[in-house]
């Protein structure tokens, strides 16, 4: 199957029809990167998750406040939790972001072959440091603007939504990626705001297929006072992350269309290419 052209001039549902197109056309080698490269955190977050819950659910009050730790070993879990959550996203959408890039590259290179997890972790790899310092920054800039007033922390957000992609795409400074972005963002800030609400709410009303066994099991619970099965409540919670994670990079990769369609809008690169090749 042909390529797909990231840098086209899109509209707003031609964005969202590539995306999707471009999970159709990368489906096998995307799944089998999400696999080994993302799959083993959410894995150490639910086991984490489980010992919370464990100790939450299984244990009685009374062998809690005999035994201080146990409760300290709940804490602890619940805090590999949260970091492994915060590495989770960030390590996440890093992937989405380098297999974009490597893809891309095989485009200009006319290449038709596979993408392998070598490419892709290769090209994550290169680019971890500056991801990650980026994301130290955004991540900065988003909390102070949420601190004083939430719509400055929402107005900031879009802003500089695609520092990351010109970090990883284009091999931009993280200084320089503030700019681009602000640049970028310029007269197609409601565009990508609302590209960004509408494939959150397609990406909610989806993830409730991944989030309806563990619903089920604790109305089940509720109702028959039974606790559930170690086993069948780490196989639940764990079909709920790899859901919820899956979904998120469909924001990633929309995103990702709306950065190269912004692009191309500003610079015609297409369009000139065609231009000289038929000159």
């Amino acid at each position: 199957m042909e390529r797909i052209n990231l840098s086209v001039e899109r509209s707003f549902s031609e964005v969202i029809t590539a995306t999707f197109n471009f999970l159709k056309q990368e489906i096998r080698p995307f799944l089998a990167g999400f696999a080994v490269l993302v799959l083993p955190i959410i894995v150490l977050i639910v086991l984490a998750f489980n010992g919370v819950l464990t100790s939450s659910l299984f244990l009685s009050e009374e062998e809690m406040m005999v035994n201080p730790a146990l409760i300290a070993s709940m804490y602890m879990n619940m805090m590999w939790v949260g970091l492994l959550s915060g590495l989770l996203s960030f390590w996440s959408e890093l992937f989405v972001l380098a297999y974009l890039r490597v893809y891309r590259n095989h485009y200009l290179a006319g290449n038709q072959e596979m993408i392998t997890l070598k490419e892709v972790w290769q090209m994550m790899l290169d680019k971890l440091l500056m991801f990650w310092g980026w994301s130290i920054i955004f991540g900065l800039i988003i909390f102070v603007g949420l601190m004083f007033c939430i719509i400055p922390g929402i107005y900031f957000g879009i802003a500089l939504i695609f520092g990351t992609y010109y970090v990883v795409m284009k091999d931009v400074s993280v200084g320089d990626a503030f700019s681009a972005s602000w640049n970028l963002i310029k007269g197609n800030w409601w565009m990508t705001f609302g590209l960004v609400v509408v494939l959150g709410l397609l990406i909610a009303v989806v993830s409730f297929i991944f989030e309806l066994p563990s619903f089920i099991l604790g109305v089940g619970t509720g109702i028959s006072g039974e606790l559930p099965n170690t086993y069948l409540l780490i196989a639940v919670v764990l079909f709920a992350y790899i859901g919820k994670f899956l979904l998120n990079m469909v924001l990633y990769l929309g995103l990702g269309m709306q950065f190269f369609s912004l692009r191309e809008r500003e610079e015609h690169t297409t369009l000139l290419g065609k231009i000289e090749n038929m000159g």
